[in-house]
C-alpha cells in the first residue's frame, strides 16, 4: 500500500523538486473539484456495498475508507482516503471477479487504450456487480490516439451488449445514465476548467 513505504522509500519515489511539487499541484486540483459530479459520486458510492475497486483512483472522488485504489501516481495513491495500491488501470494485479463494485471516474479518457481498460473493469466485476463510470470525453490525441477514442453512445452500446461498439463482449443493464453533469477544475485563482460528464451506474448481468 502507497501510505505504507518507509520514509526513505517514499522520499525516494517523490524525489525531485519539480516532481514533487506537480505531483502537490494535481493532488490539490482534484481534492478541489467542484460542480455536481462530486457531490453525486459520493452520493452513489455511499451505497455500495461488499468489496469496491476504484481503477485510478487518483486522490478519491469519495470518503469511503473501506475501499480499494489503484493509481499510477504515488502521491495521489497516498491520498487516496481507502487502500491505495499503485498499479496500472490496464493491467491491474488482482484476482477476476475480486470486487462487487468498481469505479472508473473520468479515467476512460486519461487511458492511451480505454478499451483494455474498460474490458480490465468488466473482468474484475462479479456478476450482480456495480460498475460506475464517468467520462467527460476530453480526449488528448496525445494521450490516447484517435483510433482508440470513442462517443459516449458507443459506450452505452457496448455496456448493453453490443460487440460492435467497442469490441467487447459485456452484458450490462443500466440503472442511471445522468448527461453534462459538470465537474470543475482549478488550475489556479483566475484559470477554472469545466466539463460535462456522462455519468453511468451498471449492473453486470450473470453469464447466460
Amino acid at each position: 500500500l502507497a501510505r505504507d513505504f518507509p520514509p526513505a522509500l517514499s522520499a525516494l519515489l517523490t524525489r525531485g523538486s519539480e516532481v514533487l511539487n506537480r505531483d502537490l499541484h494535481l493532488q490539490r486540483v482534484f481534492e478541489s473539484a467542484g460542480g455536481e459530479l462530486p457531490d453525486r459520486i459520493r452520493e452513489l458510492v455511499a451505497g455500495l456495498s461488499g468489496a469496491i475497486l476504484d481503477l485510478g483512483c487518483g486522490p478519491g472522488m469519495h470518503a469511503r475508507s473501506d475501499a480499494l485504489g489503484l493509481e499510477l501516481n504515488f502521491a495521489l495513491a497516498r491520498a487516496f482516503p481507502g487502500q491505495g495500491v499503485v498499479g496500472d488501470a490496464a493491467d491491474p494485479p488482482f484476482l477476476a471477479h475480486s470486487f462487487d463494485a468498481v469505479l472508473a471516474i473520468n479515467l476512460l479518457d486519461s487511458c492511451a487504450d480505454p478499451r483494455t481498460v474498460l474490458g480490465q473493469a468488466d473482468a474484475l466485476l462479479r456478476p450482480g456487480g456495480a460498475l460506475v463510470l464517468a467520462c467527460p470525453y476530453a480526449w488528448d490525441p496525445e494521450q490516447t490516439p484517435l483510433e482508440r477514442q470513442f462517443e459516449p453512445g458507443q459506450l452505452i452500446a457496448s455496456l448493453g451488449g453490443d460487440p460492435s461498439a467497442l469490441g467487447l463482449q459485456l452484458s450490462y443493464e443500466l440503472e442511471l445514465l445522468e448527461d453534462r453533469v459538470s465537474w470543475r477544475l482549478s488550475q489556479g485563482s483566475r484559470t477554472v476548467q469545466e466539463h460535462a460528464c456522462q455519468l453511468i451506474v451498471a449492473r453486470k448481468q450473470p453469464e447466460a
